[in-house]
């Protein structure tokens, strides 16, 4: 029974970690994270997915302060945000409107959902 328990525990380990894990260069997400964090120093990042010269994150404080914010490429690994995101305005139209191209802006929201829960994403739409 042990080893069944800690078959399961390491499991959903496992699984909750692909579900919310990160996605793109390493370098990005690091940069990506640092200015989220000097930003709002008291925010827990969940995850941040980078797409090309453009990313977004989510972020909650406890118990109930949350965001998704966008950002752009400034040069290399610097970045800027350019949406706040807070859940009442994020959508696919408020990234375009912040300058992401629409291809862009409808896969940046587009990506976040998992196949157990398709409409996981911090974008409104």
């Amino acid at each position: 029974m042990r080893k069944f328990l800690i078959s399961i525990t390491a499991l959903v380990a496992i699984t909750a970690g692909a579900v919310f894990a990160d996605t793109g260069p390493p370098a990005d997400v690091a940069a990506i994270r640092a200015l989220q964090h000097q930003l709002n120093p008291s925010g827990i990042i969940d995850r941040v997915q980078v797409f090309g010269n453009y990313a977004m994150l989510t972020w909650h404080t406890n118990p109930e302060g949350i965001g998704s914010p966008a950002f752009a490429r400034v040069s290399g690994h610097k970045w800027k945000r350019i949406l706040v995101g807070s859940e009442t305005e994020m959508s696919s139209g408020a990234l375009i409107k912040a300058g992401v191209p629409a291809s862009t802006a409808r896969q940046m929201c587009g990506a976040w959902g998992t196949p157990q829960y398709p409409k996981n994403s911090p974008c409104m739409n």
